[in-house]
């Protein structure tokens, strides 16, 4: 069985936006806030997912600004709102038509 090793992932997510900010990309705008989230459990690949939902950049950027400032949050629930926001980073950066939009 592979394993995700935690440090390589840092590195990685490290190596990226360091990138992305070395290309003068600091922010990107939220212009397509909502998301479709599956809400069953997504790493069960038995069936199609029978229950979707709508998730939001905006709601989840907030949760994270606000967990990060509580010491009450488990910072491991901090990656299931994060992954959603590198993803949107990932495919607005990534685009090539979208390059020098970014704030």
């Amino acid at each position: 069985m592979r394993a995700i090793g935690l440090k390589e992932l840092q590195g990685a997510i490290d190596r990226i936006l360091d990138d992305l900010v070395a290309k003068g990309i600091e922010s990107i705008p939220i212009e397509r806030g909502y998301y479709w989230n599956v809400l069953d459990d997504k790493f069960v690949m038995d069936s199609v997912p029978a229950d979707l939902g709508v998730g939001d950049l905006n709601s989840d950027l907030d949760d994270v600004r606000s967990s990060l400032e509580s010491e009450d949050a488990p910072p491991a629930l901090l990656l299931v709102g994060l992954a959603s926001l590198l993803a949107y980073v990932g495919e607005r950066a990534g685009d090539p038509l979208y390059h020098g939009q970014a704030n």
